[in-house]
């Protein structure tokens, strides 16, 4: 079996668990007894906020084309946010850039916690990434990425001449 082969899908889960970690919530400080207990008031409490549909970490892997490439990064992808629990939404730009953009833009609204994506090129969605990442969203590039520095936390880049040897 070759190994090389598989690279990239393993790259990318091991990215995923970076991402993962960076998009965990911190532990809760475990509570204290030595407070005073609270007077009890008469005025009725202000109501909580909706809870949120999930506490896991959301993040949302972007592909440009159905290859079977990316088709085996979608199904790493999945298989990684399977592990570690995870909750992922894929999307398929079909190499159109007004598409991507509208994703990213969709994914921004979502609050999701991470974008990985391979964009279709270094320059079409980089106002859409940049707005992303100024919302807190982390940015992770596989295989190209946006022209600008500073926009994504990590680039992964696969060897196509270590993917051809044996």
């Amino acid at each position: 079996m070759n190994l090389k082969r598989y690279l990239p899908v393993v790259a990318l889960a091991l990215i995923m668990v970076l991402v993962i970690s960076a998009c965990a919530a911190p532990a809760a400080a475990p509570a204290t007894t030595d407070a005073p207990a609270a007077a009890p008031t008469t005025e009725a409490a202000a109501p909580a906020e909706a809870p949120a549909a999930s506490d896991k970490p959301v993040i949302a892997g972007v592909v440009f084309q159905s290859d079977t490439f990316m088709q085996t990064v979608q199904n790493g992808l999945q298989a990684a946010a399977d592990e570690a629990g995870v909750d992922l939404i894929l999307g398929n730009t079909e190499n159109d850039l007004a598409k991507e953009s509208s994703m990213i833009d969709d994914y921004i609204t979502r609050g999701v916690d991470a974008i990985v994506i391979t964009p279709i090129s270094a320059d079409g969605s980089l106002a859409a990434l940049k707005k992303a990442k100024e919302a807190g969203i982390t940015i992770i590039c596989f295989n190209t990425c946006v022209s600008e520095d500073g926009i994504a936390s990590a680039f992964l880049v696969t060897k196509n001449e270590d993917l051809g040897s044996t």
